[in-house]
C-alpha cells in the first residue's frame, strides 16, 4: 500500500473518534478495521520505507519545536510532546481539536491559507483554549497535498520565542532609557561615526551649550568643533573604539568662537547595526582653572616663610606647613590626634585664651601677639591671625591661622628704643646746653650796655640779643617737645612777640598786636629761618612805624594753605619811603630776612598798603628736616 493510503486511513480513523452520527458498536468495529489495515499497510513496508517511517517518526517525537498535523478540515490528528509543553496542555485535548475553530483569527487565518496549498506564517502571543497558557510564537503552516496536487490536510511548527521576545522587550527598554537619556537637556551628548568622524546625533544639551541647531551639528565633523588635528582625533576615537580609554580631556570650540575646556566620556553603542561613538561631555573650564588656582595656592602656602596651620572645628590639626615645622619643630605625623595647645607657652593668661576663642567661635578674625613654645621648649613671640573657615551658608568648617615668629624682631625693637632714649636724652641735654650757652652770650652783650651811653650801640646790641634769644627759644621748645625735631610754632611766635614788644615799645605807646596764628608744627630748620623773619619784621614796625605816634597795631598771620604755609605781618604805621627798593637794600636785618626767605624757598612781597607796611612770605611746608639751618652770612 502506498504512503498516501496510510495517511488517508489515518485520518479517518481520528475523523471517527470524533464523529457523533453512528452508534458506539458500529464506531468501535470501523475502528478496528481500519486499526488491521494500518497495521497490515505498515507490515508491507519494505526495509527501506521501514527505516524512512521510523526516522521520520522520531524526529517528529523528539523535534525541539512543537509539531501538529491536521487534516483537511483543519482537524488536529497528531502533535508532538514540545508543542504540549509549549502549550502546557494535555495529548488527549489536543488531537481532535478543529483549528479553525480556535477563538485566534489570526491563527484561523493562517491555518485556513494552508489549506488551499499555501504556505502561511504568524507571529504573536497566542492563548491555549485547553490550558489557559499564553506564549509568544512563531507559526508556520505547511499544505500537505496528494498525488493530484491538492491539499489533503498540513502540518504546523510552533515555536517558542518567548526568549526572543524577552529580549526584544528588553531592547525596546533600553532604546527608552538611551533616548530618555540622550535627550536629557543637563548633560551634553553627541554620537559620532568612529571612521568618518560625522556627527550622527546630538542632544538638546549639546545645542544649548555649543549654539548650533541640531541639524547643523549633523553635518558637521568632530574635528569642526575639537581643537585637535583630524589625525589626532582620529587616533583617540580609534583608542575609544578599541576600549583601550574612555576618559578624555579636550579642548571644544562653539559657535561663538570660544574655546572651552571639556571633560569627554566615550563608548561604543550599535545603533540600526552600526557601531557608533557616544560622548558624554562635560565643561570643565571653571574647574580646571580653580585647580589651578588652588595649585598655586598651595604652592604659595607650602612655599611661604609665614607659619600656617588649619584646624577642623573641634581644634584638631589637619595641615601645616613646612614653615610650621621648621619653626616649631614639629612633623605633622607628630600632630595627628593634638591640637595647637601643644604650642602653649604658659606665658598668657586664662583671659587671653578666653577671648581668643569667643572671637573666633563668633567668625570674627582675632589678630594679635602670643608667646608660644616649640618641641625643644624655646620661647618664641609670635605675631598671629586665626580666622574661621565658613561654607557658603556660614556654616563653620574649621580654623586656619597665620603667624610670623618676630621673635628676633622683638629683640631689635628693645634694642631700637633704648638706642632712641639714649638719643632723645642726648638730644634733650644738647638743646638745653645750647639755650643756655646763647643765654649767656645775650648776657655777656647784655654787661656791654654798661659800658657806653652810645645809643646807637645799645640799639645794635638789642638787636642782636633778640637774634640769639629767637634762637635760643626755639632750642628751648625742642627741649620742651617729645620729638626734638618739630616746633609748636604758635606758642613759640606768641613768647617771642611778648618779648620784643617787652624791649622796643616806646613809652607811652599804646600797642594793638593782633595775632591770627593757626596751629602749626615746623621742623626746626624752617622755624628758626620763620622766627628770625618774623623777628626783624616785628622789631622794625616797633622800631620806625609809630615815631611820634601814641597808638599803633601790628597784625600778624601764619595760616596753612594746603602744603604751604601763608605769613604775614602788617602794620598801620608811616610805611616805607616810595624810593625805598627792598632788593638794594642791605641792611643787616633786610640781609637776614634775604637769607632765611631764601633757605625757606619762600616768595617774599614788601609794600604800602596806604594805612602802613606789609610783608607776605609764603613757602611749602616740610615736616622732616633736611639738612642743617645754614648760615646767615654771605
Amino acid at each position: 500500500m502506498k504512503n498516501e493510503q496510510i495517511l488517508s486511513d489515518l485520518n479517518r480513523i481520528q475523523s471517527l473518534f470524533t464523529s457523533n452520527k453512528s452508534d458506539n458498536d458500529d464506531l468501535i468495529s470501523e475502528i478496528n478495521e481500519l486499526v488491521n489495515r494500518v497495521k497490515s499497510s505498515v507490515s508491507a513496508l519494505t526495509p527501506d520505507q521501514s527505516k524512512d517511517y521510523h526516522f521520520y517518526k522520531n524526529i517528529f517525537e523528539k523535534a525541539p519545536v512543537g509539531i501538529v498535523s491536521y487534516d483537511s478540515f483543519g482537524i488536529i490528528t497528531a502533535c508532538n510532546d514540545s508543542l504540549l509543553d509549549l502549550l502546557g496542555s494535555q495529548h488527549d485535548k489536543v488531537v481532535g481539536l478543529c483549528l479553525l475553530d480556535l477563538p485566534d483569527k489570526q491563527i484561523v487565518k493562517a491555518v485556513k491559507k494552508s489549506l488551499k496549498g499555501h504556505k502561511s506564517t504568524h507571529e504573536g502571543f497566542y492563548t491555549s483554549v485547553t490550558s489557559g497558557k499564553t506564549v509568544p510564537v512563531n507559526a508556520i503552516f505547511h499544505p500537505i497535498q496528494n498525488a493530484s496536487k491538492e491539499p489533503v490536510g498540513g502540518i504546523g511548527m510552533i515555536e517558542d520565542i518567548s526568549d526572543r521576545y524577552a529580549a526584544r522587550e528588553d531592547l525596546i527598554k533600553s532604546e527608552v532609557r538611551y533616548r530618555s537619556i540622550f535627550e536629557n537637556k543637563h548633560k551634553v551628548m553627541l554620537i559620532i561615526n568612529p571612521d568618518t568622524g560625522f556627527i550622527v546625533d546630538a542632544n538638546p544639551a549639546a545645542t544649548q551649550y555649543y549654539g548650533w541647531s541640531i541639524e547643523e551639528l549633523k553635518k558637521m565633523k568632530i574635528s569642526d568643533i575639537n581643537t585637535l588635528t583630524p589625525d589626532e582625533i582620529q587616533e583617540e576615537m580609534q583608542k575609544a573604539k578599541a576600549s583601550k580609554r574612555n576618559h578624555f580631556l579636550f579642548k571644544h570650540r562653539l559657535s561663538d568662537g570660544s574655546v572651552r575646556d571639556v571633560e569627554v566620556f566615550s563608548g561604543m553603542i550599535e545603533l540600526q547595526g552600526k557601531i557608533l561613538l557616544y560622548s558624554i561631555i562635560t565643561d570643565v573650564t571653571e574647574r580646571l582653572k580653580n585647580q589651578k588656582d588652588l595649585l598655586k595656592l598651595k604652592l604659595g602656602i607650602e612655599r611661604s616663610k609665614n607659619i600656617i596651620f588649619i584646624t577642623d572645628k573641634d581644634g584638631f590639626f589637619q595641615y601645616v606647613n613646612p614653615s610650621f615645622e621648621k619653626v616649631y619643630g614639629y612633623t605633622f605625623k607628630e600632630l595627628s590626634g593634638k591640637t595647637p595647645r601643644i604650642l602653649k607657652s604658659g606665658k598668657q593668661e586664662d583671659r587671653f585664651y578666653r577671648k581668643f576663642w569667643d572671637t573666633i567661635l563668633d567668625g570674627d578674625v582675632m589678630t594679635g601677639e602670643v608667646i608660644n613654645k616649640t618641641k625643644e621648649g624655646e620661647l618664641l613671640t609670635i605675631d598671629f591671625s586665626s580666622n574661621p573657615i565658613l561654607d557658603n551658608d556660614g556654616h563653620l568648617l574649621g580654623f586656619i591661622a597665620i603667624q610670623d615668629d618676630i621673635t628676633e624682631r622683638k629683640v631689635m625693637d628693645i634694642q631700637i628704643q633704648q638706642s632712641l632714649e639714649e638719643k632723645e636724652l642726648l638730644l634733650g641735654e644738647i638743646h638745653h646746653r645750647v639755650k643756655n650757652n646763647l643765654a649767656i652770650i645775650s648776657g655777656l652783650l647784655e654787661m656791654n650796655l654798661y659800658h657806653t651811653d652810645d645809643e646807637s650801640i645799645k640799639e645794635m646790641v638789642r638787636a642782636n640779643q633778640l637774634r640769639i634769644k629767637s634762637m635760643a627759644k626755639i632750642h628751648e621748645k625742642l627741649y620742651e617737645s617729645e620729638t626734638f625735631s618739630n616746633i609748636p610754632f604758635r606758642e613759640y611766635v606768641e613768647e617771642m612777640i611778648d618779648e620784643i614788644e617787652q624791649i622796643y615799645k616806646s613809652p607811652g605807646l599804646k600797642l594793638d598786636i593782633n595775632l591770627e596764628i593757626e596751629p602749626l608744627v615746623l621742623n626746626i630748620n624752617q622755624a628758626i629761618s620763620c622766627g628770625f623773619i618774623l623777628n626783624e619784621l616785628v622789631s622794625n614796625s616797633l622800631t620806625h612805624a609809630f615815631s611820634g605816634r601814641s597808638s599803633g597795631s601790628i597784625s600778624v598771620s601764619l595760616k596753612k594753605v594746603g602744603n604751604r604755609l601763608s605769613m604775614s605781618v602788617e602794620d598801620d604805621g608811616v610805611g616805607v619811603d616810595e624810593q625805598f627798593n627792598f632788593e638794594e637794600t642791605n641792611t643787616l636785618g633786610i640781609t637776614i630776612i634775604k637769607i632765611s626767605s631764601m633757605q625757606l624757598g619762600a616768595d617774599l612781597e614788601m609794600f604800602n598798603t596806604g594805612d602802613g607796611l606789609k610783608t607776605v612770605l609764603t613757602f611749602e611746608i616740610n615736616e622732616k628736616q633736611k639738612g642743617s639751618s645754614g648760615s646767615l652770612v654771605n
